[in-house]
């Protein structure tokens, strides 16, 4: 039995807080609005109101879905 394994829970990537994650998220948006000039406006909006409401959950959501230019 190997018994200097820790209980404690990992996180990861190691040491990455709440805080950390949110300024990810607000240079990763700030980049997709810079760099995609055909997002939409309704888009821009949505996502700059969930970044001053630090809503990380539907961050994550709108990342993980493409955004499909026509």
């Amino acid at each position: 039995m190997i018994s200097n394994i820790s209980t404690r829970p990992k996180t990861y990537p190691p040491k990455l807080n709440a805080n950390d994650l949110f300024k990810s998220y607000q240079f990763f948006i700030k980049l997709i609005i810079m760099d995609e000039l055909e997002t939409s406006l309704e888009q821009n909006a949505l996502i700059s109101n969930l970044i001053s409401l630090r809503n990380t959950q539907q961050l994550t959501s709108i990342i993980a879905t493409p955004i499909l230019l026509s």
